[in-house]
């Protein structure tokens, strides 16, 4: 499968990317704009402002994207922008959504373009056109927390742990049924690490659409 084919135009704290969605192939332009105000990150398409913050949170039980929504807006699929932004420390973003060859009224949902690898697309224009610094703010924990998924057919389920730390470090074990078996990963998460070790992954292997290859592929 080829890669998806995006255009990146770079400006003065702001970029767009012109490209196909993950799940449908559908063109979408996605204007990135640096506010540097220390706010959540917005999402704006048919003229409505969709924060980025839990209580937007929609469509749960939807598998392998999170979306969030308001007013009869739904912006889906936002984890792959959001964690570049969140990374490379520029969150306080408005991303202006639009279809490019379809009529926007037609369609109360939308979603970002894709990267081949990920967001290594998204951290590279970040780095290249947000210049100002973002009064960032930062959740300090007292304890740890828990958080489950549910139950699986295989028996076992996701499990987060957050921790107090000095700063934003990361470990993640996953155990893929076939093949690829058990992987590992733990380091700091800034920018710098975000950039080189973390955008252009996808579940921890980097490939074209994973979810659509063939396993055996990867056995060869």
């Amino acid at each position: 499968m080829p890669e998806p084919r995006i255009e990146v135009t770079y400006g003065d704290d702001e970029f767009v990317i012109v490209g196909p969605t993950f799940r449908n192939g559908d063109e979408v332009a996605m204007r990135c704009v640096h506010r540097a105000d220390g706010a959540p990150a917005r999402f704006i398409y048919r003229d409505t402002d969709v924060w980025a913050t839990v209580s937007n949170i929609v469509d749960a039980d939807r598998k392998g994207m999170t979306c969030i929504g308001t007013h009869g807006v739904v912006i889906r699929q936002v984890e792959h922008i959001l964690s570049a932004l969140l990374a490379m420390d520029h969150l306080d973003t408005d991303i202006h959504l639009s279809y490019t060859g379809l009529t926007d009224d037609d369609r109360p949902w939308i979603m970002p373009p894709a990267c081949f690898a990920n967001a290594e697309d998204f951290a590279l224009a970040i780095r290249r056109s947000f210049t100002r610094n973002s009064p960032g703010k930062r959740i300090r924990l007292d304890k740890p927390y828990r958080v489950c998924g549910e139950l699986t057919a295989r028996g076992d389920r996701s499990m987060a742990v957050f921790a107090p730390h000095s700063s934003l470090h990361v470990a993640a074990h996953i155990n893929f049924p076939n093949y690829l078996g058990r992987q590992v990963v733990s380091l700091p998460v800034d920018s710098v690490t975000y950039a080189r070790e973390i955008s252009s992954a996808r579940s921890f292997f980097r490939t074209e659409y994973p979810h659509r290859v063939p396993w055996k592929t990867f056995r060869q």
